[in-house]
């Protein structure tokens, strides 16, 4: 069982950069909710998900690994169980929730030291 510590605790950065990457598709979704909605509100939970990415750039987690992962696991099955939209519309969705999610399944956050060439400090 995890502990509460090991959620939270500080995990290697050797593969951060995946989470400015994951930034930027949430970003780029909340500005296409917030103009199709007309409204500012639809991009706050956009932005919540960005500074997730952002606290998990600066400070790797396992808690906020778990949080991005769901966040675009949900996605992308919400993509798989819609059938209304044409075939290349589908794919492109897919791909913006799929393409992220197997990126953080690739970069999981290791504890610190567990990586070969790394000493325990």
């Amino acid at each position: 069982m995890v502990t509460l510590h090991k959620l939270f605790e500080r995990r290697s950065n050797k593969r951060r950069w995946i989470y400015l990457c994951c930034a930027v598709v949430a970003l780029l979704f909340g500005f296409l909710a917030a103009g199709m909605e007309d409204d500012i509100l639809g991009l706050i939970p956009y932005v919540a998900l960005v500074a997730v990415c952002v606290i998990q750039f600066l400070r790797p987690t396992l808690f906020g690994w778990s949080v991005l992962i769901g966040a675009f696991v949900v996605y992308t099955v919400a993509v798989l169980l819609s059938s209304r939209q044409p075939p290349h519309e589908f794919l492109v969705f897919l791909s913006i929730g799929g393409i992220p999610c197997l990126a953080l399944l690739w970069s999981w956050p290791k504890p610190l030291g567990t990586e070969p060439g790394m000493t325990a400090a």
